[in-house]
């Protein structure tokens, strides 16, 4: 149970400082665009808006397959759960039986 609450907390870590990245990449991109369209950046620029996207995109990935993977750690806690108290549930009707 600790090892999937550890695994949860790690990809939330993870999956937070992807947003972070995401909406500053994102930000600066945009900043980027708009100094390229006012003139104030040059249009060799554009290279840098392409390696952003790029990044911008590989975060979208990364976040949706940590939401993924989350999913699953919350459904593998679920049935551990769930057999921890099943046996515990058989534990104590097997003693009962007993006394």
């Amino acid at each position: 149970a600790k090892l999937f609450d550890q695994i949860a907390a790690e990809i939330e870590t993870e999956k937070t400082g992807l947003e972070n990245r995401y909406r500053s990449t994102a930000a600066n991109a945009a900043f980027l665009v708009e100094a390229m369209e006012n003139g104030s950046a040059s249009a060799s620029k554009g290279s840098d808006v392409s390696a952003m996207t790029n990044s911008i995109l590989n975060c979208e990935r990364r976040i949706a397959e940590l939401a993924r993977q989350k999913g699953l750690v919350k459904e593998l806690r679920r049935s551990l759960d769930a057999i921890v108290e099943d046996g515990a549930d058989r534990s104590a009707s097997q003693s009962a039986a007993r006394g």
